[in-house]
């Protein structure tokens, strides 16, 4: 960005979280007009988005030279932003939005995975998993075991119950259900933080091995009511097939909400 500067920042597991100016040398666009606050704004959104149309464009598509934009500053003449790419970019910035997003999104975000991978450790891993950025977690969550599922269950709740569905279902899945402790078993089961989605993935995961679902079924059974028919009919499905006491409750509990 001409006769500016700027720093951009990542996290430890190589993702963008922001960039900021360096001090008295604001961002510009065409004509040397600075940056306004909205366009600081629109430019950070820009450079969070990684599927953003600039990844397939060449620079001699971010102008319409069909149409010529005259510089009120000096004697030159360029070519307008395509109304294709103007979400895409800063109006009046369209190169150095490009170039940057290119910078942010390009190799450097290997580098600083690889420079994590070599100095990882728990606190990192507790850091990653605490992030709001839920690739962030994904990329902790790839690196743990299944004992360290239940090592870090408590914080793994705490995700559960924070963050997106993504990551929600991802964690339920791999947890190594159930757990060797009855008092993480119960504290699982009774999260409160799932979406229609996760909830769903939860109850397919404890109702498809015995082991499990004799160990789970009896910990939801306080929350059949507020499941819908599907999820019901799983649970129901899952009592009578491993033959877990407390069927004939569930059926009459059935036929009573039928009722009603």
């Amino acid at each position: 960005m001409c006769e500016c500067g700027y720093k951009t920042f990542w996290d430890l597991a190589g993702n963008y979280s922001g960039f900021d100016t360096i001090p008295g040398k604001p961002l510009t666009k065409f004509d040397h007009l600075k940056f306004e606050p909205a366009d600081y704004l629109k430019l950070d959104q820009i450079l969070k988005n990684r599927n953003s149309m600039l990844r397939i464009l060449n620079k001699e598509e971010l102008v319409d030279k069909s149409v010529k934009v005259k510089s009120n500053v000096v004697d030159a003449v360029t070519g307008a932003t395509p109304k294709t790419i103007k979400n895409s970019v800063v109006e009046g910035a369209v190169y150095s939005s490009y170039t940057l997003w290119h910078f942010v999104n390009g190799t450097i975000k290997n580098q600083m995975t690889q420079f994590t991978q070599n100095i990882y450790s728990e606190s990192i891993a507790r850091q990653l998993l605490q992030s709001a950025n839920y690739e962030t977690q994904l990329f902790a969550l790839k690196k743990m075991s299944e004992k360290d599922f239940e090592i870090y269950s408590e914080l793994l709740f705490e995700v559960i119950e924070k963050s997106v569905p993504l990551i929600k279902a991802y964690i339920i899945v791999k947890a190594p259900l159930p757990f060797s402790s009855f008092e993480l078993n119960k504290q699982f089961a009774a999260l409160s933080g799932l979406d229609d989605y996760s909830k769903s993935i939860f109850l397919n995961q404890i109702t498809n091995e015995e082991k499990a679902a004799k160990v789970f079924l009896p910990l939801v059974f306080t929350m059949f009511e507020d499941l819908n028919k599907k999820q019901q009919e799983l649970i129901a499905g899952a009592y009578q097939k491993f033959e877990i006491p407390g069927f004939k409750e569930l059926q009459e509990k059935t036929k009573k909400d039928k009722n009603d």
